[in-house]
């Protein structure tokens, strides 16, 4: 397995506002489920804007395209929270993200492709937090 993909799978997908969840990939979320169910959601991403094609970028051009992928969900009425991703390789930044709600695989796909981001996590509620790598 290479390195990012490695990343990838052990990071940690926290939300820093409420609903406050910790995500995994290939696990449930319980807290995550009962929160789509309440909302009437089926479904989730994880996504960023932050180090396009997961290349190290400085803090504020990190910041300018989070906020231009903050004015994209606001624009299409995504629902969403703050969230990080928090890695376990030193080698890697914390990530400043989304939480998106009740968004299909193809819209979020789409938004990581505008965003040049290698992958996004996805998830349906009652389901597993799925790693989804972008095909260009």
């Amino acid at each position: 397995m290479d390195k990012l993909l490695r990343a990838y799978i052990k990071t940690l997908y926290k939300t820093i506002e409420e609903p406050f969840v910790n995500i995994r990939i290939d696990k449930n979320t319980p807290e995550l489920d009962r929160y789509l169910k309440v909302r009437n959601f089926e479904s989730w991403a994880f996504i960023t804007a932050a180090n396009p094609m997961s290349k190290d970028c400085d803090q504020a051009f990190n910041e300018k395209k989070n906020r231009e992928l903050e004015d994209q969900l606001r624009k299409n009425k995504i629902e969403y929270i703050k969230a990080q991703g928090i890695p376990e390789d030193e080698d890697w930044e914390v990530e400043d993200s989304f939480l998106v709600f009740g968004i299909s695989l193809d819209v979020v796909t789409s938004l990581a492709r505008l965003f040049n981001q290698k992958a996004i996590v996805f998830g349906k509620a009652g389901g597993k937090a799925e790693l989804i790598m972008i095909q260009y």
